[in-house]
């Protein structure tokens, strides 16, 4: 496949992915804006028609973009692998194939929860680690994983983004025999520009005033700054480990955990402000340390 081709199709599985979430009325948004004497009810991304319409849409699309790879490596082999063959080969490219054999093939699973060393340890502090007094089974994993929203952040949207953004577009760029590079630190940006959509949904609920565009670039900027960064990490992942369920795991244990809460957790726990910084600091020194020699598996 030309590098130019390989382009186009990576732009179309990422458009593709986010304008899925449009194509049905119940999935789009609707605003205050838009609302005229009652007759019409404003509509948000949490609304539970909104969430169950675009879980499907993203499910199709995902699917669809797996297809579309595996057309792609079918045809790019140029009649050398049967129809079976080009499915192993697809699965093979997209980091489909389980290959938890030994035990260092588990390590990978380990390098975001060393790097949340930090918040793990407020949690401990809280009793609010798995079996501790404060934590409930049914309360923070089954109810959760039931709901909508905790479908839409904890399962359905980051495998699918891990499928198309890492998966579908990391193996259109080994069609394309791209560098390592370029996979690692390029192919991200369009999970990171796929975000952006995001802008419009925050000017508008801020009143679609300048201020409301001012808040909406500073937090599109700022959400492409750290999905990037997040891309960079799970597409490193991918290529080292040849693997795309590391990647899944990592981005499925970041949306539960969210971002770090330094300065609450000092304000709730004061007796142990030194112990909590020195395991965020090591935290981030084995997240560091980890990433070549825990990743050597593939």
């Amino acid at each position: 496949m030309r590098t130019g081709t390989g382009r186009l199709l990576q732009a179309f599985l990422a458009v593709g992915y986010v304008s899925s979430i449009y194509v049905h009325p119940n999935g789009r948004l609707r605003f205050q804006h838009q609302t005229s004497r009652g007759d019409t009810k404003i509509r948000s991304r949490n609304d539970p028609s909104v969430i169950r319409t675009r879980l499907i849409a993203v499910c199709v699309a995902t699917a669809l973009s797996c297809l579309i790879v595996g057309y792609a490596v079918w045809n790019d082999a140029a009649g050398a692998l049967t129809p079976t063959q080009a499915t192993y080969a697809t699965a093979e490219l997209l980091g489909l194939r389980p290959n938890l054999r030994t035990w260092r093939d588990f390590l990978p699973y380990l390098i975001v929860p060393v790097l949340y060393m930090g918040p793990l340890f407020t949690l401990l502090l809280d009793s609010a680690l798995p079996f501790q007094r404060h934590s409930s089974l049914r309360e923070d994993v089954v109810t959760t994983l039931t709901t909508l929203r905790g479908l839409r952040n904890y399962v359905i949207s980051p495998i699918t983004e891990e499928l198309v953004f890492r998966s579908c577009i990391i193996g259109v760029s080994k069609l394309t025999n791209e560098s390592w590079n370029v996979m690692v630190f390029v192919s991200p940006l369009w999970f990171g520009v796929a975000h952006l959509h995001h802008a419009w949904e925050t000017w508008n609920n801020l009143g679609r005033n300048n201020r409301a565009a001012s808040t909406a670039i500073i937090s599109a900027l700022f959400q492409l700054g750290y999905t990037t960064l997040f891309g960079w990490f799970t597409a490193y992942l991918l290529t080292r480990t040849g693997s795309v369920y590391a990647a899944c795991f990592s981005h499925i244990f970041c949306n539960i955990m969210g971002l770090p809460t330094l300065n609450q957790d000092i304000k709730d726990h004061p007796r142990f402000v030194l112990m909590i910084w020195c395991m965020h600091i090591l935290g981030i020194i084995g997240f560091i340390w980890a990433l070549v020699p825990w990743t050597a598996v593939a």
